[in-house]
């Protein structure tokens, strides 16, 4: 399963605040309950979002929270991913390339039984909206 969020899904800084409320609000409906159906404990949620929204600090917080429940829980962050492989190239190119690496590795994460928390700007809506029909 793959959950999509859209940091603006859940705050507009301007409108309503970015208080740790609302997070913490965003990160217990995530989490669900603890004994929930074997094939439901694995899900990939994606944050996307333009730079600076708060996507990194949504999923370190998600991610915490899930391994407090007990989860095998791996966070794939944007910067982290282009570190890795060293992708330093920010044309189209270069954003499908770590976009698709992000991919990639979450789905064979989450096929290993491992919930993926993903932390990314993906602009490409294409892209988001494919991996969303892989699900």
């Amino acid at each position: 399963a793959l959950l999509l969020l859209s940091h603006h899904d859940f705050v507009n800084r301007e409108s309503r605040g970015c208080g740790a409320r609302k997070k913490r609000v965003l990160i217990e409906c995530a989490c669900g309950p603890v004994n929930q159906p074997e094939n439901l404990r694995t899900m990939i949620y994606w944050f996307t979002g333009q730079p600076g929204a708060g996507k990194t600090t949504l999923a370190i917080a998600l991610r915490a929270a899930l391994r407090d429940r007990g989860y095998a829980v791996v966070h794939l962050d944007g910067e982290f991913l282009r570190e890795l492989m060293a992708n330093r190239d920010f044309s189209e190119t270069g954003r499908f390339r770590n976009i698709r690496a992000a991919q990639q590795l979450a789905a064979k994460l989450h096929a290993d039984g491992i919930v993926v928390v993903v932390s990314l700007v993906s602009p490409y809506l294409r892209l988001r909206e494919e991996f969303k029909g892989k699900g």
